[in-house]
């Protein structure tokens, strides 16, 4: 079982426990706001469960959970796309009660630096919602640089790691 730590953060592989969880925020309308369908939560967890188990193993998607919490308030994934090249899709979502706290960027910078350390991942995209500006500012602060790529209402931000060599 994989497992990040950082100074407030474990991010480790899901368990099924960990859907109720994830159901609760996923039904806030503040989270809501930049999806057009509601999640299939239930989905999204066996899918991280199966991931976890692959070998290779390709996939990361990681619950993001506070020390003696045992639910988890999101998920950070890292999904290598391309393994010979190193290329990878990222994305992470917070339940909106811990939005701007710092969670989702410290998240997300220990699994992309998991990624290129360990996975030897040189480039990562990360697709997200036109509208949702509280993501772009995330993908920026990552490094991230929005690309000149979209489809309907997204947007693709980029980073290479392989030019900050």
């Amino acid at each position: 079982m994989l497992k990040l730590v950082t100074s407030r953060l474990f991010l480790r592989d899901f368990r099924s426990a960990d859907t109720e969880a994830l159901v609760s925020y996923h039904l806030d309308p503040r989270y809501l706001e930049h999806y057009s369908d509601m999640p299939d939560t239930e989905g999204i967890v066996r899918t991280a469960i199966a991931w976890a188990n692959e070998n290779p193993r390709l996939n990361y998607q990681l619950a993001i959970q506070l020390p003696g919490i045992e639910e988890p308030i999101g998920t950070v994934g890292l999904r290598i796309t391309e393994p010979s090249s190193g290329r990878a899709n990222f994305g992470c979502e917070l339940n909106p009660n811990y939005w701007a706290t710092g969670y989702a960027e410290e998240a997300s910078r220990a699994l992309l630096n998991y990624g290129v350390s360990t996975l030897g991942i040189r480039r990562v995209e990360a697709w997200t919602a036109a509208r949702n500006m509280r993501a772009h500012r995330l993908a920026e602060r990552l490094g991230f640089r929005k690309t000149t790529h979209s489809k309907q209402d997204q947007l693709m931000f980029a980073r290479d790691y392989e030019e900050e060599g």
